[in-house]
């Protein structure tokens, strides 16, 4: 009979467990998006209220819109979604052309800030994904730690004799950071082909 219950109580766990993280745990993640967003979309904002950039330029129209469809999409982004458009895609040859395009862009500062701005939204909208799939989340906190060793011994002296900064933890972690570009593409696609 106790077995019975054990089972019980883990059934109603594995419940609640799921109830949170594909309820109010999927929402916060996007509402989190979304502010983040807009607080990216303000600075391009500033950039162009300062008079660096003319809110008319063909390049800040592009990326206004492209972070503006990201905020509107934000809840509907998803892994699998990403990835099986990521699939598609592949095996139909299927490109879009994006709309950003900074050569349009005469100040070289305001091209890095605005290339800079827009690779924050994809990483961004790339890592909400991750947080939102919880297999996806389990297998990069498992790797966080491989990865982690591996930059240990493959060269312990230096690893060793060094501090441990924030750079050198990117340095680390980037190789993990490198399985997301694909799906950055992915987003912008679709991103791309929801301003239509």
């Amino acid at each position: 009979m106790i077995m019975y219950i054990n089972a019980a109580e883990t059934m109603l766990a594995l419940l609640g467990i799921l109830i949170v993280v594909y309820g109010p745990l999927q929402a916060a993640i996007a509402d989190a998006l979304r502010q983040y967003l807009f607080e990216q979309r303000d600075e391009l904002f500033e950039i162009a209220a300062s008079g660096r950039i003319s809110v008319n330029n063909a390049a800040y129209k592009a990326a206004r819109e492209k972070i503006n469809v990201s905020i509107r999409y934000a809840h509907r982004m998803s892994l699998p979604r990403t990835l099986f458009l990521m699939t598609m895609w592949k095996r139909k040859n299927y490109e879009i052309e994006d709309p950003l395009n900074l050569n349009l862009v005469r100040d070289e500062a305001v091209k890095v800030e605005i290339q800079c701005i827009m690779r924050h939204c994809a990483r961004a909208s790339a890592a909400s994904l991750v947080f939102r799939s919880p297999a996806a989340l389990i297998f990069f906190i498992a790797m966080a730690p491989l990865a982690l060793l591996k930059a240990i011994f493959k060269d312990s002296r230096n690893f060793l004799a060094n501090k441990i900064t924030v750079k050198a933890l990117y340095s680390i972690l980037f190789p993990l950071w490198k399985i997301l570009v694909p799906i950055e593409k992915t987003i912008a696609c679709e991103i791309s082909t929801a301003r239509c």
